[in-house]
């Protein structure tokens, strides 16, 4: 399963608070871009990517306060410290607070004596920010797993005494209560913030599945689901009687999808945007229902999801050139209930986002 980073400032993270960011600001922590190098200096010292407090002069140590942008089921973190060689923090511990939905989190509670944090991470050792010794990367079920299972809204991020951090990445599944919703109003069900991620693909040489279900445009074609040219692609291409291309079953490739809760599709949309000369030819939307723990999906979907009973939702339909095509009730198959969805592009190429708005159901059912 593709994990969403919960805390990025794409899907909405904050850094609400920290005990000091002379150097560097702790907003760029949960920038979605890669670190980079800087050689400027400011007012206040050496230009920084990243979280950087000053040498402590007095008793304590330094922590940040994290908003999650997404709350949700934390699996693992990556505490990267790139490009902070001679500065980084030499330890550093992750510690999680849940807030209940509609609350605010308070100066008091984000206070390092405050009650209601536990630890999803010890204090641990970091090391420099070189290429390799960067990344410090933990899974919870390895260090917290008395707290598996439950959903955070907000991070304290520590720094043991000071010193700098670039980036923080929080890996988990977004929780969504569908109870809270208005189930007259439908959702996109594929939507990063209802839920929905990426299961399986057969290709992502240029992009990831999980960019489908970003939020917002894509800015440009990195930030969508792109293929390799399809090395079995025939060598002469043919037309159809039926207006395609003709092309085997094999010649395809193909993106597996689960709904952040079961539902009955209503609209969608096939955005092809910044996709010119690489969209492709046409596409074929499927869906099926399966119920299963993650080891299991991932068994199920590994060859495109094969053994399972997958029903047409919309038929194989002609793709367009950096164009966002939408399709009504009408133009969709059938109306009952279901859980995954699996786009197929023939042959190749790359989709920005596909949308899928649905009445969410709690289980499958029919209209």
């Amino acid at each position: 399963m593709a994990l969403t980073d919960l805390a990025c400032k794409n899907v909405g993270g904050k850094a609400l608070y920290c005990t000091d960011e002379w150097f560097a600001k702790k907003d760029r922590l949960l920038l979605p871009e890669a670190p980079v190098w800087n050689e400027d200096f400011t007012e206040y010292g050496k230009w920084m990517d990243g979280w950087e407090s000053r040498r402590k002069r007095v008793p304590g140590y330094d922590w940040a306060i994290i908003e999650l942008g997404l709350p949700g089921v934390i699996a693992g973190v990556d505490i990267d410290t790139c490009w902070f060689t001679g500065n980084f923090a030499p330890r550093t511990s992750l510690q999680a607070y849940a807030l209940p939905a509609g609350e605010v989190m308070t100066e008091e509670m984000m206070g390092s004596a405050s009650e209601g944090w536990v630890h999803l991470l010890p204090m641990t050792e970091c090391q420099a920010g070189y290429e390799e010794t960067r990344h410090h990367v933990f899974r919870t079920k390895d260090t917290a797993p008395e707290h598996a299972g439950k959903r955070w809204t907000h991070l304290r991020l520590c720094q043991f005494p000071d010193g700098g951090i670039a980036r923080l990445r929080v890996y988990g599944t977004v929780v969504v209560d569908f109870a809270e919703k208005d189930p007259s109003i439908p959702l996109d069900l594929l939507a990063v913030e209802n839920g929905g991620v990426a299961v399986g693909c057969s290709n992502q040489h240029f992009g990831h599945p999980r960019n489908l279900g970003k939020m917002g445009l894509a800015p440009d074609m990195g930030d969508g689901w792109e293929t390799a040219r399809h090395p079995s692609r025939p060598a002469i291409l043919e037309m159809g009687n039926d207006g395609n291309l003709k092309l085997n079953s094999h010649q395809n490739d193909w993106s597996i999808l689960k709904l952040g809760c079961a539902g009955i599709a209503v609209r969608m949309e096939v955005d092809t945007n910044h996709f010119k000369g690489n969209f492709p030819e046409s596409c074929l939307v499927e869906t099926c229902t399966f119920h299963g723990t993650d080891e299991e999906s991932a068994a199920a979907f590994a060859d495109g999801g094969s053994g399972l009973a997958w029903k047409t939702l919309l038929k194989r339909t002609k793709c367009v050139a950096n164009d966002q095509r939408t399709y009504g009730k009408e133009d969709l198959s059938h109306s009952e209930a279901f859980t995954h969805v699996r786009l197929t592009i023939f042959p190749d190429g790359g989709v920005s986002r596909l949308r899928l708005w649905c009445n969410f159901c709690p289980a499958p059912s029919k209209l």
